[in-house]
C-alpha cells in the first residue's frame, strides 16, 4: 500500500481574546477531538449548503477507516485569531488541524487541513452564552476535496 507523507506541523496557538469570549483555541480543540472521532456531534458548525456535515465526513472517510482499521488522530497544529476589522463583522479565527491515518505496517498518510471558526455572540438581552461556529466544507476532511467526490484506497 502506498501511502503519502508529510512533514510534521509544529504546534503554535496565538490567543486574543474578548472578555466575555472563550479562547477560540477551546472550539479548535473539541473539534479536533470531534474529527478524530468522526462524530460531529456537539460542535457549533456553520454551512452554505444543504448536505449533512455528518453524513458527509462518514461517507468520505470510510474508505480510510476500512484501511486503517480505525478513526484517524487529528490535532490542533494551528489556531490563529483574527483582529476584528470592524464592530459589525464577527470575530474569526483560522484553524489548522493535523491529521494522521494509520496504513498497513509502519506507514501512515498525514496531511493537514484547514477551516474557519467564526464568533457567534449570543441574542441581545439573552443569557445563553456565544460559540464559535466552524465553518463546515468538503475539503476539512481531506485536502482539496470538491462536492461530490470520495476517496478510495488500493493497494499496489
Amino acid at each position: 500500500m502506498t501511502a503519502l507523507l508529510s512533514p510534521a506541523v509544529v504546534l503554535a496557538l496565538a490567543a486574543c481574546t474578548g472578555a466575555d469570549r472563550p479562547p477560540a483555541s477551546d472550539a479548535a480543540d473539541s473539534l479536533a477531538t470531534a474529527l478524530a472521532g468522526l462524530d460531529l456531534t456537539g460542535v457549533a458548525l456553520a454551512t452554505d449548503t444543504s448536505a449533512d456535515p455528518q453524513a458527509h465526513l462518514v461517507e468520505v472517510t470510510e474508505p480510510l477507516v476500512e484501511a486503517a482499521g480505525g478513526e484517524p488522530a487529528v490535532t490542533v497544529a494551528e489556531v490563529t485569531e483574527v483582529a476584528e476589522e470592524s464592530d459589525d463583522a464577527p470575530p474569526t479565527a483560522e484553524v489548522t488541524l493535523a491529521w494522521s491515518w494509520p496504513l498497513d505496517g509502519d506507514q501512515t498518510w498525514e496531511y493537514t487541513t484547514t477551516t474557519e471558526l467564526v464568533w457567534a455572540a449570543p441574542p441581545e438581552g439573552s443569557e445563553e452564552p456565544g460559540a464559535w461556529q466552524t465553518r463546515w466544507d468538503t475539503d476539512l476532511a481531506v485536502p482539496g476535496l470538491r462536492a461530490g467526490e470520495r476517496l478510495a484506497v488500493e493497494e499496489l
